[in-house]
This record gives structure tokens, C-alpha cells and sequence, in this order.
């Protein structure tokens, strides 16, 4: 097969390349089969393949140039298998093929600043599964932690099958991952109904920094009640995670099946200055499903861009577009939340905000189309919450039907500074959802505006102002 240059790959253990290279390229351990590379050096025109227990680094000082491949078809077991503590560089057309990481391992350790840098090639996983607890010995495929850094400029990151207590690329304590170009996608994520099977795709944790500015990141399918494509947490003991998106960047959520498309949590914090945040077939059934979802006093700041989220569906449990809830805060001050197809058995809404969360809406716009349905919600405000609205839009099939525009629990829980607009769908200003509070809030049709649920500026029940 042809490489780099125009050579001919040829196929080698990493014992025998060591032996070709030498001590003063890679040193060895054979009681532990660790090869590490003492001396910067360029992979070319080799494959070179793993046995079960070898383990490879690269030492402080050591620049590594890949233009060859790497192959692990084994499986790589409770070990770190490639530990970069100088710099590993992929160059157009190399690859590292791993086969199943588990129990608690990981595919390639980053310990350093820059320490890998994908220029072009391909990382592929087949399968990342067991992880034995979710911090230190989680299953991961690339774990970034401390002072250590990754870049990817192009090249693809691919994984199959992520189950049970696994992280796809995973920002730890420190840890920065950016994204300036190229796609990362999984095909498949599921995890089971426990707090210590959570899958995450692509996660900033314990304070942990991923920066998008251009690129992909591709979930297919997400699936289960602890699994996130994109997941950004941090508990108190550390400083806040946090994901920045710029004008470039795309994430992009297939099918989200009882689970979740972007999450936060705790210190938390995404900050959306441009690019795509896409998802699509959010479905609430033996678990709640969320597109986008802000937890626990974390913060999610749009100033640009655009989250479209569409085909929210319950089926016996919440299905739901956006969600703020438990003391968190999204702040929108430009960009467009777009959200369609708001419909299900249950309870499927398409922006909630929900127990002491505040969504403050200073600029942009949310456009929330096709509500219908008798347990379909445009905008929901329950339990202590607060929205302070500037621009939202909320349209459905047909005024008969049972869906509700827009509901407030809380007195002064909405506040509108702009125009509100809510047509098609039946307008239900009201505490419950069930029956309309009157006197309506301050209206088109000359209502006498003192419902202490909607306060501020009018509330219109037509499309056109």
C-alpha cells in the first residue's frame, strides 16, 4: 500500500521497530513491554502493530512525526496505551486504528501543551465500554489532562460503539482540547439507568476546556439516560469546565433517544459565539430526552449563532428542546434558537425553564413552530423560574387543538421587554396549563393586562403585528 513520499508501507511489531530504531530513538522495558521514544523521530512508511501488553511513550522533549500508521487490534485493557508527554503529530494520511478499550483504559494519554496535533490522518475506535469509576479510571479514547493540550486542525476522530461508562475525548483538570478544523463522529452511544454507566461523547470535566472554532462533532445515535454527545461539568472542587463555540464550528445530534444532546452541569459554563448547534428526533420514552439541557448553576451564554432543534416527541416520559433548570442561567444576547415539531403522549415542550432557572433573552430571537397536541408546550415556566423575553415567536397547527403556547406557574415568572407572539396554538396564560387566567395579560384585543403571570410589554395572539 502506498505512504508518505510514495513509499511502500510495510508492516512491523513495535518490538522489531524498536530493535531497527535503537536505544538512542526508543528505549525499552521489557518487564513492562513499554517502548518510549527518548529522541524526536518520524514514523514513515511503517505499520506498525501492537502486541496485548505493549505500551508506548513519548518522553518530555520528544517530538514524534507520524506519517505511517499505528494498529492496536487488541484489546487495550485498564492501561494507558499511548502516553504523550512531549509531542505526537499526525500527519495527511496516517492513521491509529485502536480495537476495544475497556476497563478503565485509554487510547492515548496527552500530558503536555500541544502535545498531540492531528494536521490530517485518522484516529478510529471501534468500541470504548466498562469504564470502573468516572474520574480516574473511566474508559476513555483520548484523555487530555492537566496541562496537556490537543489540536485538531484536520483529520478525522471516528468511534463506533461507546457504552457503559465511557468518554469519547475527554478535557480533565486542566486539560484543553481544540477543534480548528476536521470532523470528529460517533456512530453509536448507549448507557444504562445508572449514575456510574454515564457515556460522553466529547466532555470538558473537572475543569476541562474544549474550544470550537471550526470543525464537526457528529453524534449519530444517543441513547440511554446518562448519555451526552457533547458534556461539560464540574463540581465545586474545581475551577468551571467550559465549552466555547465560535463561527465555524457545528454540532450535530442525529437522534437523541432518551438522553441528552448537549448537557451542563454545576460551575459549568458554554458560551456559544457563533456556529451551529443542530439536533434533530428528540424522543422522551423509558427516560426524559433533552436537546439541550443546563443543570444545576451552570451557564450557557449565546451572543451569535444558532441552536435548531426539531421533532421533539414524548412518548410516556419528557421530551424537551431547551431546558434551564435547578438555579442555572441562559443568558441569549444575539443568534436564533429555532425549535419544530413539538408533539407527544406525555409532557413535550420546546423551551422549559424550571425550578429557580433563569433564561434572560437581551437579544436574538426563538421562533417555536408546529405545536400540537394535548400535552405539547411552546414555553414552559414552572416552579420558581423566571423568563425575561424579548423576541419569541410560538406557533401551532390549529387554535382547537389541546397544545399550550405558553405557561407560567410563578407569578412574575414572565417578563416581556420586547414582542411576544403566540398564534395557531390555544393561548393559555395561565398558572396550570389547564384554563386561562383572567383577566389576560396586557393584549392585541384590549385586555386589561393585570395577569401577574405575564407582565411587561403586550402579548399578541396573531402572526402579524
Amino acid at each position: 500500500m502506498g505512504g508518505g513520499g510514495g513509499c511502500v508501507i510495510e508492516t512491523i511489531s513495535l518490538k522489531a521497530y524498536q530493535e531497527k530504531v535503537g536505544d538512542s530513538v526508543m528505549s525499552v522495558d521489557t518487564n513492562t513491554d513499554t517502548y518510549t521514544f527518548v529522541s524526536s523521530h518520524t514514523i514513515k512508511c511503517y505499520n506498525i502493530e501492537f502486541s496485548k501488553n505493549d505500551t508506548l511513550v513519548i518522553a518530555e522533549g520528544a517530538n514524534v512525526i507520524l506519517e505511517g500508521t499505528l494498529t492496536i487490534e487488541k484489546e487495550t485493557v485498564g492501561i494507558a496505551r499511548i502516553t504523550v508527554n512531549g509531542s505526537l503529530t499526525l500527519k495527511e494520511g496516517s492513521a491509529i486504528t485502536f480495537g476495544t478499550i475497556t476497563r478503565g483504559a485509554s487510547g492515548i494519554v496527552v500530558n503536555s501543551l500541544n502535545g498531540l496535533v492531528m494536521e490530517g490522518g485518522d484516529i478510529t475506535i471501534d468500541t470504548i465500554k466498562d469504564g470502573i469509576n468516572k474520574d480516574d479510571e473511566a474508559s476513555v479514547g483520548i484523555a487530555i489532562v492537566k496541562d496537556g493540550s490537543m489540536i485538531q486542525k484536520g483529520g478525522s476522530i471516528k468511534i463506533e460503539t461507546m457504552e457503559k461508562l465511557a468518554y469519547g475525548i475527554r478535557a480533565y483538570q486542566g486539560g484543553e482540547f481544540a477543534q480548528e478544523g476536521g470532523l470528529i463522529k460517533i456512530n453509536t452511544m448507549t448507557s444504562e439507568k445508572d449514575d456510574d454507566n454515564f457515556v460522553g461523547g466529547v466532555v470538558a470535566y473537572q475543569g476541562g476546556r474544549i474550544i470550537q472554532h471550526q470543525g464537526k462533532i457528529h453524534g449519530v445515535t444517543v441513547r440511554g439516560n446518562y448519555t451526552s454527545l457533547v458534556y461539560v461539568d464540574s463540581d465545586d472542587s474545581f475551577d468551571g469546565s467550559l465549552f466555547v463555540q465560535e463561527e465555524d464550528g457545528l454540532i450535530q445530534v442525529d437522534n437523541v433517544e432518551n438522553a441528552l444532546g448537549v448537557s451542563l452541569n454545576y460551575s459549568a459554563t458554554f458560551t456559544q459565539n457563533g456556529g451551529q448547534i443542530t439536533i434533530s428526533n428528540v424522543t422522551g420514552g423509558g427516560f426524559s430526552a433533552f436537546g439541550v439541557i443546563v443543570n444545576y448553576s451552570a451557564t450557557f451564554t449565546q451572543n451569535g449563532g444558532q441552536i435548531t432543534i426539531s421533532n421533539i416527541t414524548s412518548v410516556g416520559i419528557d421530551a424537551v428542546g431547551v431546558s434551564v433548570n435547578y438555579s442555572a442561567r441562559f443568558t441569549q444576547n444575539g443568534g436564533q434558537i429555532t425549535i419544530s415539531n413539538v408533539t407527544g403522549t406525555y409532557y413535550a415542550a420546546g423551551v422549559e425553564v424550571y425550578d429557580s432557572g433563569i433564561f434572560n433573552q437581551t437579544g436574538g430571537q426563538i421562533t417555536i413552530s408546529d405545536v400540537v397536541g394535548d400535552n405539547a408546550f411552546g414555553v414552559a415556566v414552572y416552579s420558581s423560574a423566571t423568563f425575561n423575553v424579548k423576541n419569541l415567536t410560538v406557533s401551532g397547527a390549529e387554535e382547537s387543538d389541546g397544545s399550550v403556547g405558553f405557561v407560567s406557574t410563578k407569578e412574575g415568572g414572565v417578563v416581556n421587554s420586547g414582542s411576544v407572539r403566540v398564534y395557531g396554538t390555544a393561548i393559555k396564560y395561565s398558572k396550570d396549563g389547564t384554563s386561562e387566567i383572567i383577566p389576560s395579560p396586557i393584549n392585541n384585543t384590549g385586555g386589561a393586562g393585570d395577569n401577574t403571570f405575564f407582565t411587561g410589554q403586550t402579548y399578541y395572539d396573531t402572526e402579524a403585528l
